[in-house]
């Protein structure tokens, strides 16, 4: 978004889900790259309102001591891949 929307006022969307979307309908991204990315955004979201709710405060730091070994495991891996993807651009 943040490389392609100076050319493309259309990117230029506050909704992360919207934006990534958009990005694929223009073939900025591979469709399967897309869903990737918009699920692990989710996940993180979803990590990050359980932290907050374990905490019970506002936090956007991850507290992962509610997360076992092998969840932890699939989010280091969704990572490097959306690093991966990021990178590629």
């Amino acid at each position: 978004q943040v490389i392609h929307a100076g050319k493309n006022p259309d990117l230029k969307i506050r909704s992360t889900t919207k934006a990534l979307s958009k990005l694929g309908d223009l073939s900025l991204l591979p469709g399967l790259e897309v869903q990737f990315l918009k699920d692990h955004y989710w996940h993180l979201r979803h990590l990050e309102n359980l932290s907050q709710a374990v905490q019970d405060q506002q936090t956007h730091q991850l507290n992962f001591h509610f997360i076992d070994s092998s969840q932890l495991q699939t989010l280091r891996t969704e990572m490097a891949k959306c690093d991966q993807i990021v990178s590629s651009l």
